[in-house]
């Protein structure tokens, strides 16, 4: 599922971008009523952080120029990719009976004429990659990649957000919601925890427990299975400023579920960090893997983890950065 989405996400950012001043989208009310797991990316507050400022934004910048492909495709669309894109964010559902489904929600300043050239044109170029549907007054744009065996489709749901799905009806499911034929009704749990999380964040994730204990890698796995399923949820994320904050925390059935999921992390997070220690090379990796603190509190187990400047900049150094 990773590796499909990271490539289909690199696809329709370089197919359906484009620059224009639109409205910011509510991309809530389009997740798809049997969504599990939420991953919202602050494109914005990343690259406003004082950290990629310093150490990313230039060299992406230069990595963009030096892609002479997607730089075209950019130049086409009138599109900053470093300016025009606002947060992203996935949907997926639970895996038992949905594999490789999701949802691509992306919010930025978008031209639809401008995309609607783009697609045709590519349609015409390439007959049978790029198929070109309606719903209604909707344009949907179904593309079939050479690696991957189902097509995904995508269209623009609202001045302000391009919808990107594995199925035609999780694009209908958004337009219908859209005008009001359909009601927005994920998951009451799910809802609930997206209220709570926070939108400062430069990344946040939002995951139920019935997702987590569908996933077959950890279901081959009998002890990491009976811990999963005491699992409730997980919610946290990861924030980029100076500094690298990461803040998560896992909701579990009782106190003694607890404590178990809680003294697993720690072995395990120890494990790692004593092998990296006893090579001078990972000093850096030591340290920062000695600022993760778990500890149980209540039913729940917190995983907090502060990444200082320096530590970064030492890290940064030594991975040969600058």
């Amino acid at each position: 599922m990773v590796a499909l989405w990271s490539r289909k996400v690199v696809f329709f950012g370089l197919l359906l971008a484009a620059a224009m001043p639109a409205r910011a989208a509510e991309v809530s009310k389009y997740l798809p009523n049997d969504s599990e797991i939420v991953v919202t990316i602050n494109v914005k507050q990343i690259l406003e952080s004082s950290l990629v400022q310093k150490h990313a934004l230039e060299k992406a910048k230069a990595a963009l120029q030096d892609n002479d492909e997607a730089r075209k495709v950019f130049d086409a669309l009138g599109l900053d990719p470093f300016k025009d894109i606002a947060a992203v964010t996935v949907a997926v559902p639970g895996q038992k009976d949905k594999p490789e489904q999701g949802t691509l929600l992306v919010q930025g300043r978008f031209d639809a004429r401008k995309i609607a050239t783009t697609a045709a044109d590519a349609a015409k170029k390439e007959p049978g990659k790029i198929t070109i549907h309606k719903i209604g007054d909707d344009t949907i744009y179904e593309v079939q990649q050479q690696d991957e065996k189902k097509p995904l489709f995508a269209t623009l749901v609202d001045a302000g957000t391009i919808l990107a799905a594995s199925s035609k009806e999780y694009i209908a499911e958004a337009l219908d919601k859209r005008g009001g034929k359909k009601q927005y009704e994920v998951k009451k749990e799910l809802q609930e925890l997206l209220d709570k999380s926070d939108g400062k964040q430069s990344v946040s994730v939002v995951v139920l427990g019935s997702a987590v204990s569908d996933i077959d890698a950890l279901k081959a796995n009998e002890k990491a299975a009976t811990l999963v399923r005491k699992v409730l949820n997980l919610t946290g994320g990861v924030t980029l400023t100076d500094d690298l904050k990461l803040d998560f925390l896992i909701a579990t059935k009782d106190k003694e579920a607890a404590a178990e999921i809680n003294k697993s992390i720690t072995a395990g997070l120890g494990l790692v960090a004593l092998l990296a220690a006893q090579d001078p090379n990972n000093a850096v990796l030591a340290d920062i893997l000695s600022s993760i603190k778990v500890q149980p509190e209540g039913s729940s187990v917190s995983i907090k983890m502060l990444v200082k400047n320096d530590m970064i900049e030492k890290a940064i150094k030594k991975a040969g950065g600058e």
